[in-house]
Order: C-alpha cells, then structure tokens, then sequence
C-alpha cells in the first residue's frame, strides 16, 4: 500500500537491484503518459499511483483497490504532496465506458479482461484529476503487514478510540486514544477502519499519516540492515514499473524529505446512497485538486481554480 516512496528511500545498495526483477510490470502504453509530451527522467518532478490491493485468493477475487494514493515529488524543493482518493468516488471509468466507483475501475477490468486492472485504473485516475501517472506501486496486504513489521512497526496518534477486526479474519483490534506504537497487523486495521467514525474521510488521513512516517523510516540507516527481508517481501507482493537504476536516483534525490516539507490534500464531496453507497466530489473538486498537483509538477493549470495550498 505505501511500499511506492518507501523504496525511494530504502534502495541505496548497487548489488540488491537485482532482486527487484520479480516485482518488475511493463504497462501496454510503454515509459509515458499519454498525458506527457515525453517520458520523465529522475531529474523531474514525478506522480506516483500507489494502489493497495485487497486480495483473498480463498475467495477466488480478482481484488480491488482498498486505497488508491497519488504521490507527487519535486526535486526542486525535495516536497512531496499526499492525495489519498476516497474508493467509493463516482467516476467515469474508460475501460468499461461508464461511471462507477473508482476502485471498480481495477476490479472490472479484471473480469472483462484479466491483466488490465493495473492499466484501468491508471488511466481512470489520469482522467479524474488530469494529471500524467508516471509510476505506479501496486502492493497486496500480506507485504504491508511484512514490511511494517521489518521497519519495526510504527508511530501513530490515535485520534479517538475505536476497534476493528483483523484483515484475516481473526481477533477485533483495540486502539485507545492517544499516541500508540503499531505492527503490521495493527497498522493495516488502523489504515482499513471507517465504519466506527469518520468515514472515508478519517481513514484517508490514517493512511496518509502511515505514509509520511514511511518516507522518514525508509530513509534511515537502521532500514538498511533490513534490506534483505525487505526485497524478499517486495518479490512476493508488489509490482511497479520503477526500475533499479530510477530507484537509486530517487533515493538520492528524496530519502530525507523533511516531514513539514509533506503535504496532504483532500478531495471533498458528500456520502450518497444509491443503488449503493457513493461519494460524490463536489463540483469543480476533481479540477481543483488536480491543478495543485498539476502546478506541483510543474505543469500548466487547466483555469483560474485556487491552487492554493492545503493541508
């Protein structure tokens, strides 16, 4: 789920790049957005889709998307910007010609066509927010759990008291208010809980708050005698199109971001019962939030709306 800038951090050694062959996935449309008049290079500002797959091969799933985040990193000012896409949002999804929620976009593809939901849900988010996916990060919960627990867990300030159960299926999860220390197990049910309290909304912000700590962790020293057990989790559970050469160039470049220098942002919109539940931006958001991305990459914005920042 948030292995995509934790390994710009973390991939600092030659000899382990390697290792990286079994996460490697070469997209159909080649090394640009068709949103890019030409492909990136690590001297640019990049955006980055990270997608947190919930998959359950006992339930015979293709999966879909519990988190989708969009990551935007300058060189310039070593910033990052944190947009987490709320999975109920109601969006037109090419790949099936119509409007549904956005974590459909992978789930449906899949069963139209299997090998597409990477591609689908891409290019979704593309269409959305109008802005270039130059990389993407895909990343099942079994390695969230484990790379979680080789950092050593993490650092959280639990908001209000909650309880949710385990993504296996076992125990309920208790988390009491105020600053606590998680692992894996319990991290992913902190990300995962929105049905006790603040919705999509609240767990977007968990999520983000794991992230930024991620960044800092993976730029350690300590992560780095961990290197091992961490390539051996990211064979196992992620695909990416970032190559061994790009992951060193951007560790060099974005392993220390100072955390007042991450910035999240949000999409607004309301909850809305349907034929199911939906979550509807509020008109002009998706534009909105797209040109604070798009001027962060530094792209030209699409009109007057306020590219201010938020946080």
């Amino acid at each position: 789920m948030l292995v995509g800038i934790f390994v710009f951090g973390a991939y600092i050694l030659y000899n382990v790049l390697g290792a990286f062959s079994d996460t490697q996935y070469e997209l159909a449309r080649g090394d640009k957005s068709d949103k890019r008049e030409q492909a990136v290079n690590t001297d640019d500002p990049v955006s980055l889709l990270i997608m947190g797959i919930d998959e359950r091969p006992d339930k015979q799933d293709v999966g879909r998307p519990d988190v989708l985040m969009v990551v935007t990193v300058n060189p310039e000012d070593k910033s990052a910007k944190i947009l987490s896409i709320p999975r109920d949002t109601l969006t037109y999804i090419p790949a099936i010609g119509k409007e549904d929620k956005i974590n459909h976009a992978y789930s449906l593809a899949e069963v139209q066509q299997p090998g597409t939901g990477i591609e689908s849900t891409i290019t979704t988010v593309e269409e959305l927010l109008d802005i270039p996916i130059d990389y993407f990060a895909k990343i099942n919960f079994d390695g969230f759990v484990e790379i979680i627990d080789t950092l050593g867990g993490v650092d959280v300030n639990v908001e209000r008291a909650f309880k949710q159960k385990a993504f296996d299926g076992g125990e309920e999860i208790y988390f009491e208010e105020g600053p606590a220390h998680l692992n894996g197990k319990e991290a992913l049910a902190y990300v995962r809980m929105r049905k006790e309290w603040g919705g999509d909304a609240g767990r977007n912000e968990r999520q983000r708050e794991v992230l930024a700590q991620l960044m800092q962790k993976g730029a350690s020293f300590s992560s780095l005698t961990k290197i091992d057990d961490i390539i051996e989790s990211l064979g196992r559970n992620v695909d990416m199109n970032v190559s061994g050469g790009e992951l060193l160039a951007f560790s060099r470049k974005y392993g220390s971001i100072p955390k007042e220098n991450i910035e999240s942002l949000t999409l607004e919109g309301t909850d809305v019962m349907r034929d199911r539940s939906y979550f509807i931006l509020e008109e002009g958001e998706a534009e909105r939030v797209g040109n604070i991305l798009k001027a962060h990459l530094n792209l030209p914005t699409t009109s007057t709306v306020n590219t201010g920042a938020e946080s």
